[in-house]
């Protein structure tokens, strides 16, 4: 059993918040290698979400080649049944999840990709350049947090509920709001 099995294991069985196992798989990879069975192993537990995503942003590129593509193969058949990573709804994802899923797309071997249509047309939308406002988005975010010394999540809403800006930004701010308040 691995570092980060019995890590998502001990995550999943006490129940720990969200925002901890966030910040525990962050420090956690800091220190240990991240493999693509790693990633395979937390989206079991948590499905594609901010923990496999952070763990999708360390992985080791030194990783067999062998390995690898077997387990990509079975990452990527378990990722196309997730109705959120559908190809009509790529364009709800964050910035930072649609990066994460980009880069795991992106590390598929061109055999696999061939005999996948969905897949060849999530790569083509994944690598178009993202807007202004979605790359925007996270750094206004922090901003907001820093300048209003926000800890929490409410008081986040509460404070970009109460800027002079247009609801479409308001909306588009508060869709996913940052995940760490220091």
């Amino acid at each position: 059993m691995s570092f980060y099995d019995e890590l998502f294991m001990k995550l999943h069985s006490r129940n720990i918040n969200k925002q901890e196992r966030i910040r525990t798989i962050k420090l956690s990879t800091q220190f240990v290698k991240v493999f693509i069975k790693d990633v395979c192993t937390a989206r079991n537990y948590f499905l594609f979400n901010e923990e496999v995503v952070i763990l999708v942003q360390h992985l080791n590129p030194e990783e067999s080649q062998t390995d690898l593509r077997k387990q990509m193969h079975e990452l990527v058949e378990l990722l196309e049944n997730n109705p959120q990573l559908s190809v009509s709804n790529l364009s709800n994802l964050n910035l930072i999840s649609k990066l994460s899923y980009r880069k795991l797309i992106n590390m598929i071997p061109e055999e696999v990709l061939a005999t996948c249509r969905t897949l060849k047309i999530k790569k083509e939308l994944l690598n178009k350049v993202p807007t202004l406002l979605e790359l925007s988005n996270h750094a206004f975010q922090k901003c907001i947090q820093q300048f209003y010394n926000i800890h929490q999540l409410n008081d986040f809403y509460r404070a970009v509920e109460n800027l002079c800006l247009p609801n479409v930004f308001k909306r588009s701010l508060c869709q996913d709001p940052p995940l760490i308040y220091e």
